[in-house]
C-alpha cells in the first residue's frame, strides 16, 4: 500500500533496515516517485 511504504519512507528508522530484501506494494497506483524513493532509500531491496 502507497500510503503505508510514503510513511515508512518517512520515519528516520526506516532505511536503517537492512534485513528487507522484497518490498510489495498492492491497493492504490504506486507513484514512480514513490517507487525511486524507495529505492533509493534501500538499494538492496527490489
Amino acid at each position: 500500500m502507497p500510503t503505508l511504504l510514503q510513511a515508512l519512507l518517512d520515519t528516520e528508522e526506516f532505511a536503517s533496515c537492512t534485513s528487507l530484501e522484497r518490498v510489495f506494494s498492492g491497493g492504490e497506483a504506486l507513484t514512480h516517485r514513490l517507487a525511486r524513493d524507495l529505492l533509493a532509500e534501500l538499494p538492496g531491496v527490489s
